[in-house]
């Protein structure tokens, strides 16, 4: 190998290091981000939990309204855990 091939080589080897490098330290950040504690999305848990228990300690007598919230929030609650989730 010439003199000059080894140093095309080396400058080829040192950007793919620089390369690789950046692309883990970004990875590693867009990690992070993505695994927030999501304070709104557990707030909102926790509120569509007690409102799902104040539906159930409620009077039945609704014309089927009241199961049709109940359902409908355990739906939501459904949904919203399956948001928080996702961004893990």
């Amino acid at each position: 190998m010439t003199l000059w091939m080894r140093s095309a080589y080396n400058a080829a080897m040192k950007t793919f290091t620089v390369t690789i490098v950046s692309l883990l330290a970004i990875s590693t950040f867009n990690l992070t981000t993505t695994r927030a504690d999501q304070p709104h999305m557990q707030s909102a848990l926790q509120q569509l939990r007690s409102a799902l228990a104040q539906l159930e300690a409620a009077v039945p007598d609704k014309a089927g309204w009241r199961a049709k919230a109940i359902q409908s929030t355990k739906a939501a609650i459904s949904q919203t855990q399956n948001g928080i989730a996702a961004a893990r």
